[in-house]
């Protein structure tokens, strides 16, 4: 057990998916570094039996686990919960089904090497190949943001994404009106875009690795992936559009997108980004 402090923090978020939490412990432990880390999982009002496997894990994981509960729904929300309990001073985000290459913790670091980088998404592997290639990231050509530039939906994913801590402080976290069990699963699209605003670059690299055990196979599961995908570009380019400078430039990224998604998908699009904007008014976010 490593006793001092951590330099990266690894956050996951996870809710009644204690049947499927083995093989991402297992892929944990498999990790193979000399940096010093610590996992916060965040326990986001689960029912099962999620809360018992996590107190079982934190004792016998061979680094320190700190178990945080959530008592609201909301993957924005309970990132939220995660990092603000993170003492690294790198916040390394991934999702409770994907397990990451025994290399991570190091390739991770190794992008933070510069000091301009606030930000680093990595690439996400499908794991099983009977499930359909959704949800994945496999571009092998690393990419750089300048600070204050676009990015938009699918640019980097919340599977394997990472930002230095006073980011996280200066950005204020993520939107905790996003995010998966929320109408609007574009908080991870929403944070990278924030964190460029903050005046700090942001990099794609594809060297950091993780495999995504979405299992997801059936056409009915290509319709609900696809429409969670459009509910989170209009929640994206509307606040952006409403809370941002820029806006002709975030007005023509969205048509652009319209363009490549359809132009049909257009009008829902704008009919759920002012929904967004009322949930969140009502949250008092916006």
């Amino acid at each position: 057990m490593m006793n001092n402090q951590p330099v990266i923090s690894v956050v996951i978020c996870t809710r009644n998916r204690a049947a499927f939490l083995q093989p991402f412990f297992s892929a944990l432990d498999k990790i193979s570094t000399t940096i010093s880390w610590e996992l916060i999982v965040v326990n986001n009002a689960s029912t099962d039996n999620t809360a018992e496997l996590l107190a079982e894990y934190a004792n016998r994981a061979g680094v320190p686990v700190h178990v945080v509960y959530e008592s609201l729904p909301g993957l924005g929300r309970a990132r939220n919960a995660g990092w603000r309990q993170a003492q690294g001073e790198i916040v390394v985000f991934t999702d409770d089904d994907c397990y990451p290459e025994p290399n991570f913790i190091d390739k991770v670091l190794a992008e933070f090497a510069d000091n301009n980088i606030g930000f680093v998404g990595g690439r996400v592997e499908l794991f099983d190949p009977q499930d359909l290639p959704i949800t994945i990231k496999v571009d092998k050509t690393p990419q750089f943001y300048p600070a204050y530039s676009f990015i938009g939906p699918g640019g980097l994913h919340g599977a394997n994404f990472s930002f230095r801590k006073d980011i996280l402080i200066a950005m204020d976290g993520f939107d905790p009106c996003m995010g998966s069990g929320t109408p609007f699963p574009s908080e991870d699209c929403d944070a990278v875009y924030r964190a460029l605003q903050v005046g700090k670059a942001g990099k794609y690299s594809p060297d950091i690795v993780v495999y995504h055990h979405h299992r997801r196979r059936t056409e009915a599961d290509r319709i609900k992936i696809e429409s969670s995908y459009l509910a989170g570009r209009g929640a994206f380019y509307t606040k952006i559009l409403v809370r941002y400078p820029r806006k002709a430039k975030t007005f023509i990224q969205w048509m652009k997108s319209a363009k490549c998604f359809g132009w049909h998908f257009l009008p829902k699009e704008v009919w759920i980004g002012i929904q967004y904007l009322l949930f969140a008014a009502k949250n008092k976010n916006v």
